[in-house]
């Protein structure tokens, strides 16, 4: 079938930064107040680019997952994107830390003042082992990157799943503010720039069979430069053609995007 067909051909897929890049305004009632790219979103679907996960800094609470949810439905149904997923850097370390863990390191922090510093640092990841004996699998977590064990999305999905029955619980959005804090000490204390550097690490981790190259659009500039000169965690591993669009404005013109795009494709075919 033509589906099974579009399943085994190689493609590029585009990680696409949701603030000042592909939404400018707010998810709302009508277009003018989303102001999304569609310059940029045109030339994608141009360049025969249709395959996105979305790729946000983000922790979670109610409002903020039910507009990326919303987000995800515009770009699916009136855009005819195929999103694959949400990867935050939550996903970094979602599977070591409980919400129980999460809560006790919270009641550490802020109800008994155990700890009053940065959630980053060594300071951070000292007082955090010093905590094995209550926090275990945070202690292991707080130093160790495991990319095997921990899928991207996956987070999202969790916090997708409680908002869509009530809402994100305290003790979930306690978890993401956690998870985050971590995957930025992480992503330091690897040599990233910025977290997604560590958040695109763990998606080569877990590519699927069907991407031949990936496309980072963001607006970031310390994204830009982590993309730019990226490595990954293991020196071994292999890392596919990866074009990075930084966005600097909601008024850049087509031609910017499509010469990137195409000096992209150039590059995938060339391999």
């Amino acid at each position: 079938s033509k589906h099974a067909e579009h399943t085994l051909s190689k493609r590029p897929v585009a990680l696409l930064d949701v603030d000042h890049t592909v939404l400018f305004g707010e998810m709302g009632q009508d277009d003018a107040a989303m102001k999304l790219n569609l310059t940029l979103l045109q030339c994608l679907k141009g360049r025969g680019i249709e395959d996105v996960f979305l790729f946000t800094d983000m922790t979670f609470k109610t409002a903020s997952v039910q507009e990326r949810s919303a987000l995800v439905s515009v770009l699916q149904k009136h855009h005819r994107f195929r999103v694959h997923g949400v990867i935050t850097p939550c996903d970094v370390c979602w599977g070591e830390i409980s919400c129980e863990e999460a809560m006790h390191l919270e009641r550490m922090c802020f109800s008994d003042n155990l700890y009053t510093g940065k959630f980053y640092g060594s300071e951070f990841e000292q007082f955090v082992c010093s905590q094995a004996a209550v926090i275990p699998g945070m202690a292991i977590a707080v130093k160790t990157y495991s990319p095997s064990t921990n899928l991207p999305g996956r987070a999202y999905c969790d916090a997708f799943d409680e908002s869509a029955q009530v809402q994100v619980s305290h003790s979930s959005a306690t978890k993401s503010m956690f998870a985050k804090a971590f995957a930025d000490h992480l992503s330091a204390v690897l040599g990233y720039a910025h977290c997604k550097g560590l958040m695109l690490d763990l998606f080569l981790w877990h590519a699927p069979d069907w991407v031949n190259s990936v496309i980072v659009c963001d607006d970031n500039e310390q994204v830009n430069e982590t993309m730019t000169s990226f490595h990954r965690v293991d020196p071994s591993a292999l890392v596919p053609p990866l074009t990075m669009i930084l966005v600097s404005s909601e008024k850049t013109d087509a031609t910017v995007y499509n010469k990137q795009l195409d000096e992209h494709l150039k590059k995938v075919n060339s391999c």
